[in-house]
């Protein structure tokens, strides 16, 4: 029985080479894109101070973009539909600056409550390759309702100038407008986890409801006021280690459920269908095909056709030598191998390659057919 020849072991340092390429593909990007959503006044300018903070003290940049940092009132800036799609577009459009795939951590801290226009922010994650998750502050309509109604009695701005000059003073600001309150409630359509622009979603709920006196002092209620229904979320905490890890690239296997990591974190990887393409059209394929052909009748009439026998003729490029043999090539004669070998051509190359190559490639082919040209008239053959 035959025995067949033993694989040749791969040295060490080209195993150790291959090991430290496919670690340094296998790593995820630095920058990731954080989707907060929620009904207003539901904690999510908290939630979002919270998470900022705990990344920036593990050394990761973070730019938050929110209406006071744009310098837009919120309550002017969703008054009705034509400047809230401006607001949301100049939203969209500092998203798109700030992200990139080995850039800072984007956290977008507004409503987002349409799910269309998730899906557009997670695109423009996706076309850097930089990774994303959502955060939903998922507060009960109404209690953020009561935690809204209970801003606007404090006697704050109720178009946030303040916290528009100064973001530090976001928190100070009056309130939504009760008749925006109810238009943005009502739209609002929560994430699901199960879509590939709400994955990973990260859930901040308040499952167990006390009164606090001072629920700025509670876990949950950051957003809450004095007198009004606070929440002590029970998993706060660890939901929210597990969206810093995750943000961090440092997700594990510890959670489970609708707030699992698991699998979403790596790059997102851009659409093929949406990069610009290298292949040609059919009409710009044939044009290279025409033009390739006709480099080479050009070269031969200029040089006499092989009037004098036995040349060869060079085109360079690559390509291999013409020996006419004597064989006498006029005009009409290349003119008629053209026509014939544009019909073999155009049926049997692929729009596979740049107009570079493909001219090249033609010339080849066509030199190749003319010379089998020539060959059959020495040998006195039939085309």
């Amino acid at each position: 029985q035959r025995v067949g020849r033993p694989r040749r072991a791969e040295p060490v340092e080209d195993r150790r080479d291959r090991r430290c390429a496919e670690t340094i593909e296998m790593t995820p990007a630095s920058g990731c894109l954080v989707i907060m959503c929620g009904v207003p006044c539901s904690g999510k300018s908290t939630a979002a101070a919270e998470l900022a903070s705990a990344l920036r003290e593990k050394g990761i940049r973070v730019t938050v973009v929110d209406e006071p940092s744009l310098h837009l009132h919120r309550n002017a800036g969703y008054a009705n539909g034509h400047v809230e799609k401006n607001t949301r577009g100049l939203l969209k459009a500092t998203v798109d600056r700030s992200l990139h795939r080995d850039g800072p951590v984007v956290i977008v801290d507004a409503c987002n409550g349409i799910k269309g226009y998730r899906y557009e922010l997670w695109c423009i994650a996706r076309q850097v390759g930089a990774r994303s998750c959502v955060v939903h502050c998922d507060a009960p309509e109404d209690d953020a309702r009561a935690w809204n109604e209970a801003r606007r009695g404090s006697g704050g701005s109720s178009d946030d100038r303040a916290a528009a000059s100064d973001p530090a003073s976001a928190a100070e600001w009056g309130g939504w407008d009760a008749k925006i309150f109810d238009d943005l409630a009502f739209r609002f359509e929560r994430p699901d986890g199960k879509n590939r622009w709400d994955a990973p979603l990260f859930t901040l709920r308040p499952p167990l409801r006390g009164f606090a006196e001072d629920a700025s002092h509670s876990p949950g209620g950051a957003e809450g006021c004095r007198g009004v229904p606070g929440y002590r979320d029970a998993t706060r905490a660890e939901t929210m280690e597990l969206c810093v890890a995750h943000v961090a690239g440092a997700s594990d296997d510890r959670s489970s459920g609708s707030n699992a990591a698991v699998g979403h974190g790596r790059s997102l990887e851009p659409n093929a269908a949406t990069q610009p393409s290298t292949l040609l059209s059919d009409a710009r394929l044939r044009a290279e095909i025409d033009a390739g052909a006709q480099d080479v009748v050009d070269a031969l009439v200029n040089a006499g056709g092989g009037a004098q026998g036995g040349e060869t003729r060079r085109f360079g490029d690559g390509c291999p030598d013409l020996r006419l043999r004597g064989c006498v090539l006029n005009l009409q004669t290349l003119r008629r191998l053209k026509r014939t070998f544009l019909k073999l051509a155009a049926n049997g190359m692929a729009r596979t390659s740049a107009g570079g190559d493909v001219r090249t490639n033609v010339k080849r082919m066509f030199i190749e057919y003319v010379q089998q040209h020539v060959d059959s008239k020495n040998s006195g053959g039939v085309e």
